[in-house]
């Protein structure tokens, strides 16, 4: 009978942080960012106003998360995240939390977003005023990203694209590879573990489990993207060198096997 009990009021709790999560977007799509188009500024310089304003709003709904026992975050090398940028930030992607926490620990994120965020009444403005790139776009995404680079802002990159299976990778897309050799931006590695595993591919957010879900998030350090590719190949060979190197990297930190 406890754990019924247990699990009913770990439900609920996660479901009222998910309705702040909402209402928090609301607030920002109907009040604050409408109100960033008011302040005479360029289109780079509001984008990154919004991206601190989000920041902060991550920040909140992560303590909201963390007190009521919903998560907790440990950062290993977090000092990283604080180095003179700009970088291209990778990531494995195990959760549906992970962007909210990464966010919540870098105040300026350039992020790639599903195409059909901007048709979503919710997140349409959020998308907007912070200057996601949507994700269909092709090789017209690669020159964004480097774009954002070469303008000394930080990006982040899910190099699978979606979000990881349980106890694995999905493939490495190689669009990845291109922004960081075209740009030359050093690569800031970040693993995410989230134990236990829950909230990944095809799980919802009421399945999660009636324990405290951990996140350990390890930065790792910068990579040259020219230093993972032989010197005089051709630019698709390095592509697939950068994107293999840094896959096995993942492999390798998070005890994975390729299947």
């Amino acid at each position: 009978m406890v754990e019924p009990l247990a699990r009913l009021a770990h439900i609920l709790v996660g479901a009222l942080s998910f309705v702040l999560f909402g209402i928090l977007g609301v607030l920002l799509t109907l009040l604050v960012f409408p109100l960033l188009y008011l302040i005479p500024s360029t289109r780079s310089v509001r984008e990154v106003r919004a991206q601190r304003i989000l920041h902060w709003s991550f920040r909140t709904y992560r303590a909201v998360m963390t007190v009521t026992r919903c998560i907790s975050v440990e950062v290993l090398g977090e000092e990283r995240l604080r180095a003179p940028g700009p970088h291209l930030v990778i990531a494995n992607h195990p959760t549906l939390l992970d962007i909210v926490i990464l966010g919540s620990l870098m105040p300026q994120l350039d992020c790639i977003a599903k195409r059909a965020a901007w048709s979503n009444p919710f997140l349409f403005s959020v998308v907007r005023a912070t200057g996601c790139l949507p994700n269909d776009s092709g090789p017209s995404l690669v020159e964004a990203c480097t774009a954002r680079l070469q303008q000394g802002r930080s990006l982040l990159i899910f190099p699978e694209g979606t979000r990881s299976p349980a106890d694995g990778l999905q493939p490495f897309q190689r669009g990845m590879a291109h922004v960081a050799l075209r740009a030359d931006a050093p690569i800031l590695p970040i693993c995410i573990r989230c134990t236990p595993p829950t909230l990944g591919k095809g799980r919802r957010w009421w399945q999660m489990p009636t324990q405290t879900l951990r996140y350990t998030l390890e930065v790792g350090d910068p990579v040259e993207a020219t230093l993972l590719a032989p010197p005089g190949g051709s630019r698709g060979v390095a592509v697939r060198r950068v994107s293999a190197a840094l896959r096995d990297f993942y492999l390798k930190k998070l005890h994975y096997t390729e299947r």
